[in-house]
């Protein structure tokens, strides 16, 4: 008999909160949708996730995103040659300066960001330690430099053969 006037109670009386639930319900699923990228860094176009040679779009949104944090950024095209292989292709990175206004420099580009330390011989990867090992035996690198930042590039990501035929900051 109680459970009788229990649901009749309740049946009768709907919630305050009822007519908002919809109104929840849309804020939810939308939240939901942006909780996927928090904390994972990606591609600000996600049409440049889907292409298979996006390097130069890659690094000019990359450069673009830096500029708004007034981070120093360039983008720097160049064309190599790997003897191994006996092909030549063309590559865009983008080196910058992190934090700023201090004397560290990296690379990026699609295979992570490789950090540029004044002896270049002993430059560090932040992506996998495995790549720690890489050595490039370049003596010395200057950030400002799109043909030594090339190479460095080259010889991180584990081509030090290539033969850097020209490189060039991106205007």
């Amino acid at each position: 008999m109680l459970f009788n006037k229990l649901l009749k109670y309740e049946i009768s009386h709907t919630p305050q909160w009822l007519p908002l639930l919809p109104i929840l319900a849309g804020m939810f699923l939308s939240a939901c949708s942006t909780l996927d990228g928090i904390g994972t860094p990606a591609n600000p176009e996600k049409w440049v996730e889907r292409e298979i040679n996006a390097c130069l779009p890659t690094a000019i949104l990359f450069k673009e995103s830096l500029q708004k944090y007034s981070v120093w950024s360039e983008v720097v095209t160049y064309r190599s040659f790997n003897p191994d292989t006996g092909r030549a292709a063309n590559h865009a990175i983008v080196v910058f300066n992190y934090p700023k206004g201090t004397e560290n420099y990296w690379t990026y580009d699609f295979e992570g960001s490789f950090k540029i330390e004044k002896d270049a011989r002993s430059i560090a990867s932040q992506n996998a330690p495995a790549r720690d090992a890489a050595k490039t035996d370049i003596e010395t690198i200057d950030p400002k430099n799109p043909l030594d930042i090339a190479r460095f590039a080259e010889a991180k990501r584990f081509r030090p053969r290539s033969h850097i035929l020209g490189a060039e900051f991106l205007n």
